[in-house]
């Protein structure tokens, strides 16, 4: 959801977002509260995604997204390859 939600704010307005493909790697269990911290993706990746969008085309965008534990441990990293394109 975090990434997915990242993809949405860097698409802009009016846009939307599915996940093409993801890939989890879990590293500790995880039994109480976490957090989920989208990695910045480089700003050419970002204006990659902006320029096709702006050319009416799907843009796409790979993301990191460490999850941490209650006490800041990495727990697991999803990397996603996110699809979005204007409504």
């Amino acid at each position: 959801m975090a990434g997915w939600m990242a993809v949405l704010l860097a698409a802009g307005d009016g846009c939307d977002a599915v996940i093409q493909s993801g890939e989890t790697e879990f590293l500790l269990p995880i039994h109480d509260d976490f957090q989920a911290h989208v990695l910045p993706p480089p700003p050419d990746e970002l204006a990659r995604l902006q320029r096709a969008l702006a050319r009416g085309r799907p843009g796409r965008l790979v993301l990191q997204v460490e999850v941490r534990d209650g006490e800041d441990r990495l727990a697991a990293r999803f990397t996603g390859r996110y699809v979005a394109q204007r409504d």
